[in-house]
């Protein structure tokens, strides 16, 4: 179905995704909307355990039990996600919609030449030949900046470093060509050099084909420096929205202003978040946020803010939305 320019790529309403453990029901990701337009980079940020990477696999359909999708709307270029069986979520993954997961390591088989998993993606969805596989494999380690790709495709996962790892598995991902992209933390723990010239590589290939992307990021700076927009969870909700120009300068939630404030700055006195995260289990009354807000008031630890606009393509859950002012004298 071809994508009205007007609609969003990618659309979530009111996403619900629990697990059922021993402990009780754990809400990860309750009750989100969102959407990413054809070409747009979107960010996802927050702290650990806000529920960025289980939003991430709940769109890929990769959330197994105990964990499930409990209510909410999925569509990819029109279509219902959530009606495909895996079969046919199987065949979207890679040509529709790929995966960059967090870990190179945990994505590539240790037992296989690097030119079969390769041959493995692209015979899952095409009838390519053993020579096409090759030379789609050659032609996409090249542009992800891997010098001596035949090298490479020759040899295992155990022979190469992380930051080569990591080019190889995005390299996999962008193969088919999809026009959606979803990476969850792709370069946590490799030296920021290597980081930024990766980030560099995949940005610009994929502006160069006007595919959107999905980024799940605990780094502010990576946001800034590559996004379109950025989208700010907290405890499994949204708590603010819009685009990295303008959500950066002058934050509307509390807890984006938080965040920012606790990025290290030089000459500056180191910031600390104080608290944590809530359990997503004993859900709290009110805003999720309240006890570790310096601004909250009488209805915050009684009564839920909603997400709201604030401008277009802006949006804050948050009762002192409406006076941003306010937050600012911080």
């Amino acid at each position: 179905m071809a994508n009205d320019v007007t609609q969003p790529l990618l659309e979530v309403k009111d996403l619900h995704t629990r697990f059922h453990t021993h402990r009780g029901i754990v809400q990860a990701v309750n009750g989100i909307s969102f959407g990413i337009r054809e070409g747009e980079l979107v960010g996802l940020v927050g702290e650990t355990g806000c529920g960025k990477s289980v939003t991430a696999r709940s769109v890929l359909g990769l959330v197994r039990p105990p964990g499930r999708i409990a209510e909410g709307r999925i569509t990819y270029d029109g279509i219902d996600l959530r009606s495909l069986s895996r079969r046919e979520f199987r065949k979207l993954r890679g040509t529709g919609i790929s995966f960059v997961p967090q870990n190179p390591w945990g994505a590539l088989n240790p037992i296989l030449r690097i030119e079969r998993q390769f041959r493995n993606v692209i015979r899952a969805h095409t009838d390519a030949s053993r020579q096409e596989c090759w030379d789609m494999s050659l032609a996409m380690l090249q542009k992800v900046g891997i010098q001596g790709p035949e090298r490479i495709l020759k040899g295992y996962a155990h022979q190469l470093s992380g930051g080569m790892a990591q080019r190889v598995v995005m390299a996999i991902a962008l193969v088919l060509n999809p026009r959606l992209v979803i990476a969850d933390e792709p370069t946590t723990g490799l030296d920021v050099t290597i980081q930024r010239q990766i980030l560099d590589m995949v940005m610009q290939l994929l502006e160069e084909e006007r595919r959107a992307m999905l980024l799940v990021t605990h780094d502010l700076g990576v946001v800034a420096q590559y996004c379109h927009r950025v989208i700010v969870m907290y405890a499994g909700k949204i708590v603010e929205e819009g685009p990295v120009s303008e959500v950066f300068v002058e934050p509307a939630h509390p807890y984006t202003q938080a965040l920012l404030a606790a990025i290290p700055r030089p000459g500056h006195k180191l910031v600390s978040l104080r608290g944590r995260v809530p359990s997503l289990i004993d859900y709290p009354a009110g805003c999720p946020f309240h006890d570790r807000c310096d601004f909250a008031f009488e209805p915050c630890s009684a009564e839920e803010p909603l997400l709201c606009e604030l401008s277009t393509g802006r949006r804050s859950a948050c009762h002192l939305s409406k006076g941003v002012s306010e937050l600012d004298a911080r």
